[in-house]
């Protein structure tokens, strides 16, 4: 019988060596000295092992008491020795021992099992590796996917702005010839109508008609493109809100009198307190839905205005604006579109025309001012539409003295003289032939350059105002503003200067007041604006756009 001592870390060490080694019929004992703290080098790293000291059940011996029973037995196995100086003196039985033990126990047990731990600690660590790769896979495939999304998304955008310039250009080109045509035919028309008063002033009525459609389309797209891009913002001025509605419905009801059609306003309100807002846009948005029904209702029909004061807030009024008509109405399938740009409903009525802009522009300029809008309709049987809109309490409230924007009365330019710069001499010819007609008289000069240098020797009285073209050869109009400013002239500082230029976006009219200049107006040149401009400068604000 082969005995052993074994001194391992743990027991189930015991029990692998067993299975390991079965001939040796080892058996547990119990621990005599308690834990000991040992370290051993397994080549990877150093790991703590707590050794117990076992011997046999049976006799219950320690290990020097079982070492000199069976000195004489064939082998005597120990798996972990603490030190050789223990078995100096068994000689050579104890190098014969020693050589055994390592090749049976300690280096089956620990070669083995930590060469497997290794293998398998090699394996935990490859598949965690591998987890991770797989992790970093997914993710790499996930935003692989959104950035195809992205790409796609980006792709679709593309094309549908594509698409949309597309049909921005076809719908512009048909727009734009149709009263095109009109002005050119009519033009010609006239030429050979000379010795006809009645037809010719006919066909005058008809070309101012079709130019102001054509002006009303340039504007559209204007507000349009400004809208789209951002670039609008809304005033925040003084304003009543009844003064606006009696301003539309004042220009809106000579249209109503040709169409024999009926107006009817209704009012639950007491009174208009004075607002902050953008009175321009806010007339703007009903222009559009009057125009509209007075297009898309027929002779004879009926148009309503209905004002409703709903609840605010003590810094806040808000007010519902209903218009009805009896007109033909709109399908289901248009109201789904309705505000889209370039949208028309289909009409029978050859003579209606328009853009298709009028209701995306009321639409967004609506949401600008943190209203709403949305419509009912019945093919046949008319459109309301329903617009509410929010309006700041306005801080100081206007002095006897002071007018709503909407209640100027326009100056007149009787015996008015103005100092201008225009370089197209058609346009020169236009200017100076309305202002002879309203009684003013004008000097022109075909650059700033050469008005810059007349106006070094104008005299106190001598001009009202200057009105200036911007774009022009030699000296264009801002270097000329900032000349005639910075001039030696006393009057270069205090002379309305007012800018009258094809430059008609916002950004313009901030470049132009800028310079100095006191007012802007997009050409072509009304008369009615430059009135109001001059009426406009003639209080405290000093600027007008």
């Amino acid at each position: 019988m082969i005995y052993a001592v074994l001194l391992c870390d743990k027991q189930w060490n015991i029990k692998r060596i067993k299975q390991c080694s079965p001939e040796l019929h080892l058996q547990e004992g119990e621990s005599l000295r308690g834990q000991v703290s040992v370290q051993r080098n397994t080549g990877q790293k150093k790991e703590e092992q707590y050794t117990a000291e076992l011997s046999f059940t049976e006799q219950k011996r320690t290990l020097p008491a079982v070492i000199r029973a069976y000195q004489e037995a064939d082998l005597i196995v120990i798996a972990t020795i603490h030190s050789d100086q223990e078995f100096l003196e068994f000689g050579a039985a104890y190098a014969e021992f020693r050589a055994w033990a390592e090749d049976h126990i300690f280096g089956l047990f620990h070669n083995e099992y930590f060469m497997i731990q290794q293998m398998n600690n090699q394996l935990v660590d490859a598949k965690r590796r591998l987890t991770r790769s797989n992790r970093q896979l997914e993710l790499a495939l996930q935003e692989n996917k959104e950035i195809n999304a992205k790409l796609d998304e980006a792709r679709i955008l593309a094309e549908q702005a594509s698409l949309s310039k597309t049909c921005f250009l076809a719908n512009m080109s048909h727009d734009i010839r149709t009263p095109m045509n009109a002005i050119v035919g009519l033009s010609e028309l006239m030429q050979h109508q000379v010795g006809n008063p009645e037809l010719l002033k006919n066909y005058i009525a008809k070309l101012q008609s079709a130019s102001h459609y054509l002006l009303d389309l340039i504007n559209d797209i204007l507000d349009f493109s400004k809208i789209e891009n951002g670039s609008l913002e809304l005033c925040a001025d003084p304003m009543n809100v009844g003064v606006q509605i009696e301003q539309v419905v004042n220009i809106i009801k000579p249209q109503m009198l040709e169409r024999k059609q009926e107006l009817s306003v209704q009012c639950d309100c007491k009174d208009f307190s004075t607002v902050t807002g953008d009175p321009v846009r806010f007339r703007q948005i009903l222009m559009n839905l009057f125009s509209n029904a007075v297009k898309y209702t027929n002779e004879g029909g009926s148009i309503g205005l209905e004002i409703h004061e709903k609840e605010g807030t003590a810094r806040e009024k808000r007010y519902e604006f209903i218009v009805k008509d009896s007109g033909m109405g709109m399908s289901e399938e248009f109201l789904h579109h309705i505000f889209d740009a370039f949208s028309r409903a289909e009409s029978e009525v050859k003579e209606i025309q328009g853009t298709g802009l009028g209701m995306a522009i009321t639409k967004r300029l609506v949401d600008a001012m943190g209203g709403s809008i949305r419509v009912d309709s019945t093919p046949g049987k008319g459109s309301t539409f329903y617009v509410e809109l929010p309006f700041e309490m306005c801080a100081e409230t206007q002095t006897e003295g002071q007018t709503d924007a909407g209640q100027q009365t326009p100056v007149q330019l009787q015996g008015m003289k103005f100092l201008c710069a225009e370089d197209n001499a058609l346009n020169a010819e236009i200017l100076t032939a309305l202002l002879e007609m309203e009684g003013a008289q004008c000097v022109i000069y075909e650059n700033g350059k050469l008005l810059a240098e007349a106006f070094e020797s104008v005299q106190e009285g001598e001009y009202d105002a200057i009105l200036m073209d911007i774009q022009m050869p030699v000296m264009n109009g801002y270097e000329a503003a900032k000349a005639i400013r910075s001039s030696h002239n006393p009057l270069g500082k205090k002379i309305p200067m007012i800018a009258m230029t094809a430059n008609a976006f916002t950004e313009d009219a901030e470049r132009c007041l800028a310079v100095g200049m006191n007012a802007h107006i997009a050409k072509p040149l009304e008369l009615k604006n430059l009135k109001l401009v001059l009426q406009q400068l003639k209080q405290p604000t000093g600027s007008a756009n």
